[in-house]
């Protein structure tokens, strides 16, 4: 279009042409295009049901002032193109506008003060955020949105394909400020910033290359998980804390240099980052999290420049190719050389790295046969009748009637059997094979289904830790924990529905929403609450893999498995009260106090016990990420979700 001019005075005026061409540009979009609500004169846009392309958010609908764009109100408005705010919204909520993966601009008015975390996450095409140069709290550069001063980094626009300096100004990364940014290929990470949150670069899914400047001391939980193409990382002495599953399944990850003042390194931090072959731990780590480097396939050195740090349970499981080295005279080492150190053998360093001549091969963990066709040898996995015995559990006094779904099953149709389900980090989906498919929460979430109403089926159920909020679908919306906490929701007081409740680790709290609120356990322990008393109440407990002890609060404490298990408590004989029991990866046995002891997959699965034929047992069952494969023993073999899915079956 051609633009005229016209001059009046000293004044430069462009035509009417032009004037209406933008005025038909700016239209607000029409009201029916969107859901909303009236609360006190105020308009909150709940959703929309418009054609997507170009949208401008009115600034008045039915004669009253829109102000708030709501929650997800555009979660997944997949046709949106651009979008325009207008000029009375003041707030716009967590996750408005998520995963709208063709929007490619945003512009926001002086008026908005308030925009809630991951309002633009996974907008894959986003490249532009523009704020009104007049706006008291928002800025934006080069479509980075800031703070008005700059000095802290808000959103970084999901469709940006760039290598990207943060500014020196920048002192604080906003919460979740990169993630999802499937574009960006490299960072640096200025002097200025002390800290790297929780998720800040999660799901970073092309980014290759991370530099992290003098300052930083903190590298938050989650903070760069799931960063698959991420080759190598150098951590600076400044660093004192790394948070759990910072690097989890960075799959690409090759080395790692931990500096000489970090003094934890949290659980899951490394957890299947397949193709790490070599890892340098600084002098000062003291405490290293559960799991640390499980399944790190291709790992064949730990090189450790001070003392031995304690540990927890299942550091190097599945990690079959690594050798601790070690220097001479420092402490807490085996005295003999080559003997095991957290299961895995020891050597002494000269201080030197060695230059591998090739990437190593990494171990092959065999394909596990569903039914085994050759059974162990029982001398080489110590049987559990070897292991210390614990305190009889008490029997319980009341049985169950019929085949009525216990409370512990994720029964989501009421069958009284248990449902093969999964859930879908990247995108939310909850899919339940044979019943429903939707999409209820987001890869910063765990799930925490449950019967919430009492009325005898499963309701999906989320809790986001990062703002202690429990949301349950259809059902109630709560905020109770935080970001450090587990959430162990369960019926704690025996009336049929289940009860919000975490637990804390670094304080051994357990806190139940209503009902009760008492220390029990340590750092390091793995809570397993369950029914145990068979009276219908969830039973406080937790299981010390470090020494294989089971403490059931007000029941029994005794010893079963070990640093290696995995915790399957549940009702394997149907007497209605929880039995002990132990997944053992290695050797896919399964050993369950006093009722069982079998072999059922291997390493690479998950363990999936549950109710599978509704006759009050627990069946023996694994789930296969590979290949989505769900085999139960004597009962079923099918294949329900893939490599990025959760099974949510207890």
């Amino acid at each position: 279009m051609k633009i005229k001019l016209m001059r009046i005075g000293k004044v430069w005026l462009l035509s009417i042409v032009f004037i209406l061409a933008t005025a038909m540009t700016l239209q607000a979009s029409d009201p029916s295009d969107f859901t909303y609500s009236i609360d006190a004169g105020e308009v909150t846009i709940t959703g929309y049901v418009g054609a997507g392309g170009d949208v401008v958010i009115p600034d008045t609908i039915q004669g009253f002032t829109v102000t708030t764009i709501g929650e997800q109100a555009f979660r997944s408005c997949t046709s949106l193109t651009r979008v325009t705010i207008g000029n009375s919204v003041t707030t716009i909520e967590d996750s408005a506008f998520y995963q709208c993966t063709s929007l490619t601009s945003v512009t926001i008015p002086n008026s908005v003060t308030t925009i809630g975390i991951c309002a633009f996450a996974w907008c894959d095409s986003l490249t532009e955020i523009t704020v009104d140069s007049l706006n008291p709290n928002y800025s934006s550069v080069d479509g980075v949105l800031f703070n008005k001063g700059q000095t802290t980094l808000n959103i970084f626009p999901g469709g940006k394909s760039e290598h990207y300096d943060i500014p020196d100004s920048v002192t604080t990364i906003g919460k979740y400020a990169f993630y999802n940014c499937h574009s960006l290929t490299s960072v640096t990470i200025p002097d200025s910033i002390t800290t790297i949150a929780a998720l800040t670069f999660q799901s970073c899914t092309s980014l290759t290359s991370v530099t992290i400047g003098n300052s930083v001391t903190t590298i938050g939980i989650g903070a760069f998980r799931y960063c698959y193409n991420l080759t190598s990382v150098n951590i600076p002495d400044s660093v004192t804390t790394i948070g759990g599953t910072a690097f989890y399944l960075c799959t690409s990850l090759t080395s790692v240099t931990i500096g000489n003042s970090v003094t934890t390194l949290g659980e899951r931090a490394f957890k299947d980052c397949t193709s790490l072959t070599s890892v340098t731990i600084g002098n000062s780590v003291t405490t290293i999290g559960e799991q640390a480097f499980r399944s790190c396939t291709s790992l064949t050195g730990v090189y450790f420049k001070g003392n031995a740090p304690s540990y927890e349970r299942d550091m190097f499981t599945n990690s079959e190719n690594v050798i601790v080295y070690r220097l001479g005279g420092a402490t807490g080492w085996p005295v003999v050389v080559g003997e095991s150190w957290a299961g895995r053998p020891t050597a002494l360093w000269s201080g030197v790295i060695p230059t591998p001549t090739s990437t190593p091969t990494p171990s092959v963990t065999p394909t596990p046969s569903v039914t085994p066709s050759v059974t162990p040898t029982p001398s080489v996995i110590p049987t559990p009748s070897v292991l210390p015995t614990p305190s009889a559990i008490p029997t319980p006094t009341m049985t169950p009637v019929g085949i009525v779904a216990p409370p512990w099953i994720y029964d989501y149709n009421g069958d009284g059997t248990s449902d093969i389900a999964i859930f879908r980090e990247g995108s939310g989906l909850w899919a339940v094979r044979g019943i429903t498919r939707v999409y209820f929460g987001s890869s910063i979430d765990e799930t925490v289904p449950g019967d919430y109403n009492g009325d005898g089926t499963t309701e999906i159920g989320i809790f986001r830790g990062t703002s202690g909020l429990w949301a349950i679908r259809g059902t109630t919306r709560a905020y109770f924990g935080g970001v450090s906490d587990l959430p162990e929701p369960g019926d704690y007081d025996g009336d049929g529905t289940t009860d919000v409740g975490i637990f804390r680790s670094t304080s051994g709290l357990w806190a139940v929403r209503g009902v009760t609120r008492t220390y029990f356990g340590s750092f390091g322990d793995t809570p397993v609450p369950g029914y145990y008393g068979g009276d219908g109440t969830k039973n406080i407990g937790l299981f010390r893999g470090r020494s294989g002890l089971w403490a059931i609060q007000g029941l029994t404490r005794g010893y079963f498995g070990g640093s290696t298990d995995e915790p399957i408590p549940g009702d394997y004989d149907g007497n209605g009260a929880w039995d002990i029991g132990i997944f053992r990866p290695a050797s896919g046995l399964w050993a369950i106090k006093g009722v069982t002891r079998a072999y059922f997959g291997s390493g690479s699965d998950l363990p999936v016990p549950g109710d599978y034929k509704g006759d009050g047992r627990d069946d023996i069952g694994i789930y296969r990420r590979a290949s989505g494969l769900w085999a139960i023993q004597g009962v079923s073999r099918v294949y329900f979700g893939g490599s990025g899915d959760v099974p949510v079956t207890r």
